[in-house]
C-alpha cells in the first residue's frame, strides 16, 4: 500500500538505516563513528551521503579551563569563609550574609561559564562522508562556522603533534590539505589522530575510485 511504502522509506547513514519512525528520535547512533549523530547534523549532509565517522576533540583540551574555573571557585570560597569569620567578626548577621551571597552569586556564575565552555568545546567536530568533510567550529555560545570540503579537493591528510601530553594521551593536530584556494581544515586536540587521517585518505581514495568507475562506464 502507498501509506506502507511512505513509512518504510529511510536514510542510510553509516551501516544503520533510519525509518521515517525513527526521526524523531533525539539522536540517530552512527555504528561506524562510535558517536551520536544529532538530527541537525544530518541536516548539514548531501542527498545520498553516507557518514564514514565523527570526530571530536579529545577531553584534555577543556581540562585547563576545568583546572582555572575550579580554582577560582576554591579562592572565592575561601575568600567568603575568611571575611565572614576571620575579619569581619564585628560586622552584622545581615552584613555577613550580603557577603556570603555576593561570593554564592561569583561562584554561581563561574560554574556557568564552566557548562558553557564545556558546550562550546564539545560542539566542535568533523563528519566525514563517502563524499565530504564538513567541520563545525563552535567559537562561543552564538557564534558557528561551518565548513564543507568535497573529497575531490582533499590533497592529503597530516597529523601533527608535539611534546610529551600529545604522546602519553595519543592526541594531535589533524591537518587536511586542500587544492587550490581553498583554506586547510585544521583540527586541534583530535584523538588518535593516525587513525582519523587514515580513514579520511581512505575515503578518499574510495571516492576517486568510484568517481573513475562511474566516467569508465
Amino acid at each position: 500500500m502507498p501509506g506502507e511504502q511512505h513509512d518504510k522509506e529511510s536514510f542510510q547513514i553509516g551501516a544503520v538505516a533510519v525509518t521515517n519512525a525513527e526521526k524523531n528520535k533525539k539522536t540517530i547512533f552512527n555504528k561506524i563513528g562510535g558517536f551520536a549523530i544529532t538530527k541537525t547534523d544530518l541536516k548539514l549532509l548531501e542527498p545520498g551521503e553516507t557518514v564514514v565517522t565523527i570526530v571530536r576533540r579529545h577531553p584534555i583540551g577543556i581540562i585547563g579551563i576545568y583546572i582555572e574555573m575550579l580554582t577560582g571557585i576554591l579562592l572565592v570560597i575561601g575568600l567568603v569563609v575568611l571575611a565572614v569569620i576571620g575579619f569581619f567578626v564585628s560586622i552584622s548577621s545581615q552584613t555577613k550574609g550580603l557577603v556570603a551571597a555576593m561570593g554564592l552569586f561569583v561562584v554561581a556564575f563561574l560554574v556557568v561559564i564552566l557548562f558553557v565552555s564545556t558546550y562550546v568545546y564539545r560542539q566542535c567536530r568533523l563528519i566525514v562522508t563517502d563524499k565530504s568533510v564538513v567541520q563545525i567550529l563552535q567559537r562561543a555560545l552564538f557564534n558557528r562556522r561551518i565548513s564543507r570540503l568535497s573529497m575531490s579537493n582533499v590533497e592529503d591528510v597530516n597529523v601533527e603533534q608535539k611534546g610529551v601530553l600529545t604522546s602519553i594521551f595519543n592526541y594531535g593536530t589533524l591537518i587536511i590539505q586542500t587544492a587550490g584556494e581553498v583554506d586547510n581544515f585544521v583540527f586541534p586536540f583530535c584523538p588518535t589522530p593516525d587513525k582519523y587521517a587514515n580513514q579520511i585518505l581512505e575515503a578518499r581514495q574510495n571516492y576517486v575510485r568510484d568517481y573513475s568507475e562511474e566516467r569508465a562506464n
